[in-house]
Parts: C-alpha cells; structure tokens; sequence
C-alpha cells in the first residue's frame, strides 16, 4: 500500500515538470507514466504521455537534432495501450 501511494506521489509530481520536446530524461519519465497508470489502475498519467506525445507527432517533420531523445519506448507503449494511430505513425516517421 505504501509503495502505491509513494508511485502516485511520484507520478503526480511528473505531471507538474516543464517538458520540452525533446530533452534528456523525458523518456524515462514518459515511460514511468505509463507504468504508474497500468500499475495503480487510473490511465491519466497515460494520457498526459499520450497528448504531449501527439502534439509532438502532429508537428514532427521536419525533425530536429533533439528527436533523438524522443521516448521511444513510451511511444510504443503508449501505442500498445491507446492503439492512438497518430502516436504509432510519428514512432514509425521518427525511427525510419
């Protein structure tokens, strides 16, 4: 139980930092939003993963030296989860 309520914590507080895309440890914390939300069983974390993620796909090409960081992990479980086709087509754009 604790360590539940010490994730939530941890989660929460990765909500409030000021993303850009991309930088250096944004995909660690993309990927920790996706774990927290499958293991505590509430998918906002996931969504706020999966919005910033679209926002970046929409407007991905062209691509600049910073892709590089982009989480692509997350990206791929973000997919898995949200089957979200504009998440899967900006993986896919970025690792071709």
């Amino acid at each position: 139980m604790m360590l539940a309520g010490t994730l939530r914590t941890v989660a929460d507080h990765l909500l409030t930092l000021a993303y850009r895309t991309w930088s250096f440890g944004d995909s660690v914390a993309f990927e920790g939003m996706v774990v927290a939300s499958t293991v505590l069983g509430d998918d906002r974390w996931l969504q706020f993963a999966r919005g910033f993620t679209r926002g970046w796909a929409t407007r991905s090409e062209p691509y600049v030296r910073l892709d590089c960081t982009a989480p692509g992990l997350a990206m791929v479980q973000i997919y898995r989860a949200t089957q979200d086709p504009l998440v899967l087509n900006g993986a896919i754009g970025l690792a071709d």
